[in-house]
């Protein structure tokens, strides 16, 4: 995994060094711009970090701070992009830069799209606070695209429905990891 991934830690934790070191991951790594970090190792400091943060909707809040151009070339693409399918096809294609072992699947049906994002059977499910970052993610590079706040028609997790559903409100819906995206036809801001 590419070492921006942890970049929403750095923004949500004052002291992320413990959480890596004991991970097995130089904290240097994380500042070097080809860094990489393996997916055994981003498995492991997400679930630190949610754990010492005491915060059940750690994943969510995390996305919610990540700020445009987190995701460099990622990112840019997405934004470059003249409707919000053809930013979804992009983000698609160079996923892989951000996160190269769970590849993303956009499955398109008239004006509705699918995302769906999930690992490899032999490495597992994805833990609740990656799923959630991911799709808060997700929505919102294209709430921030299209200059829109808008709620997808569904988001659907593998994992159990948190007892605290208000903390799934960036969604504006009730609790695989599958995010239904209406009018991908939309053009993004000028």
């Amino acid at each position: 995994a590419r070492r921006g991934v942890a970049g929403g830690l750095i923004v949500n934790l004052l002291d992320i060094a413990p959480t890596l070191v004991a991970a097995g991951v130089d904290p240097s790594q994380v500042e070097v711009p080809e860094g990489r970090i393996t997916h055994q190792a981003l498995l492991a400091i997400w679930t630190d970090a949610a754990a010492r943060s005491g915060d059940t909707a750690f994943g969510i809040h995390a996305a919610e701070r990540i700020r445009p151009g987190a995701f460099d070339v990622v990112d840019y693409t997405f934004r470059l992009s003249a409707t919000l399918g053809e930013g979804l096809e992009r983000l698609v294609r160079y996923h892989r830069i951000i996160h190269d072992t769970a590849p993303i699947e956009l499955r398109v049906e008239r004006d509705i799209a699918s995302l769906n994002h999930a690992l490899p059977k032999e490495t597992g499910a994805v833990p609740r606070q990656i799923a959630e970052v991911i799709v808060s993610t997700w929505l919102g590079m294209a709430r921030q695209a299209t200059g829109q706040d808008f709620a997808p028609r569904q988001v659907n997790f593998r994992h159990p429905a948190p007892e605290d559903l208000d903390s799934l409100c960036p969604f504006n819906v009730g609790c695989e990891t599958v995010l239904v995206l209406p009018g991908i036809r939309h053009p993004f801001r000028s």
